[in-house]
């Protein structure tokens, strides 16, 4: 299974990495046509989608997984259902969205531009995107992942090149990148489209029982905080950082070192995609041996997302240098380290909220990620009056390490995990190698090889010690075949 779960993390990180590179290969085309105000704009569109973003589907996502793994018959009949109710529910989500962006943007972009990015905004939103997400989800649930990664690869680069076609010929700046996000959704949509409408005959029922939608929206809505918690890990700090008068060149600054963590983030995300499906599967099957697999992929995902991280991050000065031909841009790199790593969070993260998902305990899932995300925002807005974008930063930290593993101490929460996930020891690696790396990122770049060096030698010799006995655990279990 393990070679499996590799091969197909890959696939998904090279789809991603095609769009990922064709992007890095035309910041230095495009970024001497770029502000830091121009960063700063696009951060604070995705900061205000990404506030409103939980209300999209209003939880029910979730739902549509749970259906795919248990109602074996009648999955399609329920998500049909769903989707009906979803795509008259995106008017009002599409409204909400054009509100936020013109409340916190409405003095930044020019009255005449409007109407040209409100267009490229809101087509997707209320056209593409659902069908989008679960056309891709299905893909991925099906263990069917070659679908997605083609796709995806195909609308990186397409993306890339409207990118660097409208930004640095037509020279449009910032709304460059609206034309690029458009045309990234309308290719996913007409493939997507194709596999939900014709392939599958998914079609939305637009008379649903509202009773029957009443009783899934109980279970679904306490996702919706959950999902919030998102925004106010990643994207709050932005919005908070502009009301709270730091300039926009500073603001663009995060931006930057944020998003260079998120590229490190594209592998890491990649397994997750790939390994929730055999989650849920294996709680599906109640093997008394599941969590022991579970915990065996987790240590093993662990390990891999620490060492690169750490890796990145020591080098992350020179990466930099290369990639931003802009003594202004370059600055940032400091700031990226501790987003790297505190990004390592995930893996002891995904194991535990899937498997409360799966038991739709959902309600219990907010004394994690709700929590979380407050935590982020209280820091904020006390730290940052004080010190600015740095504040922003080791917030940012101390929450996702409290989101990653908070769960394997909270009643509601560990009833379900029913081994030793070692969540202290795992904390406490990622701390020691978040410091140490920033740290280290500024030596002499011999030293840093003598450092890679060293922690490669390392690596091998926790294999032997014992990344093979996990191995073998993970190995022993067989994906299921499609359904």
């Amino acid at each position: 299974m393990l070679k499996f779960v590799l091969r197909e993390s890959f696939l998904y990180t090279l789809a991603n990495y095609t769009g990922l590179i064709a992007n890095l290969f035309i910041t230095p085309l495009i970024t001497p046509m770029l502000r830091a105000e121009d960063y700063a704009i696009l951060a604070l569109f995705h900061a205000v989608t990404g506030a409103v973003s939980p209300m999209g589907n209003l939880g029910l996502i979730n739902l549509f997984q749970n259906s795919f793994f248990k109602d074996k018959e009648h999955w399609r009949s329920r998500w049909k259902d769903y989707l009906g109710f979803l795509l008259i529910y995106r008017v009002l989500y599409a409204a909400l969205i054009v509100g936020a962006l013109i409340l916190v943007l409405g003095d930044d972009i020019p009255r005449d531009q409007w109407l040209e990015i409100g267009l490229l905004i809101l087509i997707p939103i209320i056209v593409f995107d659902m069908i989008r997400v679960l056309g891709m989800r299905l893909c991925q649930w099906q263990h069917n992942h070659r679908k997605v990664h083609i796709t995806t690869a195909i609308t990186g680069v397409s993306a890339a090149l409207v990118s660097l076609y409208t930004i640095r010929y037509l020279e449009m700046g910032y709304v460059g990148w609206f034309y690029s996000l458009f045309t990234a959704a309308s290719i996913q949509f007409i493939f997507f489209g194709y596999i939900l409408f014709i392939k599958e005959k998914i079609v939305p029922n637009f008379y649903f029982s509202l009773k029957f939608m009443k009783q899934r929206l109980k279970v679904a809505l306490p996702l919706v905080p959950h999902q919030s918690s998102q925004f106010l890990l990643d994207t709050s700090d932005r919005l908070m950082l502009k009301f709270m008068n730091v300039s926009l060149g500073r603001i663009g600054l995060y931006s930057i070192a944020y998003s260079f963590g998120l590229y490190f983030n594209n592998f890491n995300g990649q397994i997750g995609t790939v390994l929730s499906p055999i989650y849920f599967q294996i709680y599906g099957e109640k093997d008394p041996n599941g969590q022991n697999i579970v915990r065996s992929i987790t240590w093993i995902w662990l390990s891999m997302v620490l060492i690169g991280g750490f890796l990145l991050s020591i080098w992350v000065k020179e990466i930099f240098q290369f990639l931003y031909r802009n003594d202004e841009l370059v600055t940032a790199y400091p700031y990226s380290i501790f987003i790297i790593m505190a990004l390592c969070y995930r893996p002891m993260y995904t194991a535990c909220i899937d498997r409360v998902i799966f038991e739709e305990k959902t309600k219990s899932i907010l004394k994690i990620s709700l929590v979380g995300g407050i935590i982020n925002v209280v820091l904020n807005l006390i730290f940052i009056p004080f010190y600015g974008i740095e504040a922003a930063i080791f917030a940012t930290f101390f929450s996702y390490m409290y989101i990653g593993f908070s769960g394997y101490f909270i009643k509601d929460v560990n009833q379900f995990i029913t081994i030793n996930y070692y969540p202290i020891r795992a904390l406490t690696m990622i701390i020691v190698a978040a410091f140490t790396a920033y740290y280290c990122v500024e030596l002499p770049v011999i030293w840093k090889i003598g450092l890679t060096g060293v922690v490669l030698l390392a690596t091998v010799a926790g294999y032997f010690k014992y990344g093979r006995k996990l191995i073998a655990i993970v190995n022993r279990y067989q994906i299921k075949p499609n359904q």
